[in-house]
């Protein structure tokens, strides 16, 4: 089938987990197609609702997907709320930090991999570790203190951040840590 009828047929957000599948068998070294693919499934996890054996499928195409050598792809993955843990875990150990940093941003990812993540230090996987509402608590008062006002913010404007650390960033010197915290609390 020709590249751009595909890439056309990736468009169209109704197309069935079973199409997804079949594209994926018969283009799986195709990086562009794989690409759309991959962005075509991040758009359909956010917009539907899927009963098991769709999402079954689901995952099992974002498992594939994982091990495609492609940065862009590997960011969509570790983006989709349906990716599993363990590929999640897999994706926290690239190299590339940007991976890394999307992983944070999974509300999906357990505590484990969050936490291995906040040990990472480099600033754009713990800001991004700081805006994630499932990160564990005990992190999130850590990031509290950070010297980095805007991982502080990203603190106070976390939804999952408690009252006592709020409070605590109100006592801040920065006026937009203060801002923040105060509409949180609000």
């Amino acid at each position: 089938m020709h590249l751009q009828k595909i890439l056309e047929q990736l468009d169209n957000i109704d197309l069935s987990v079973i199409k997804l599948k079949n594209i994926l068998i018969e283009f799986k070294n195709n990086i562009e197609i794989m690409n759309a693919l991959a962005s075509h499934i991040n758009k359909k996890s956010i917009m539907y609702e899927y009963n098991q054996e769709e999402i079954e499928l689901m995952v099992n195409l974002l498992v594939k997907l994982s091990y495609i050598d492609n940065i862009n792809i590997k960011i969509a993955v570790a983006k989709n709320s349906y990716t599993p843990n363990y590929i999640l875990k897999k994706l926290s150990k690239s190299r590339v930090d940007l991976i890394r940093a999307t992983v944070s941003t999974n509300e999906n990812a357990n505590s484990y991999i969050l936490n291995r993540l906040y040990k990472d230090r480099v600033e754009i996987v713990i800001d991004a570790l700081a805006g994630n509402s499932a990160t564990p608590i005990k992190i999130l008062d850590k990031l509290s203190r950070s010297r980095d006002k805007m991982i502080r913010m990203r603190v106070a404007e976390n939804p999952s951040t408690p009252k006592y650390i709020l409070e605590r960033l109100i006592s801040n010197s920065d006026g937009d840590v203060i801002k923040a915290s105060k509409n949180s609390l609000n």
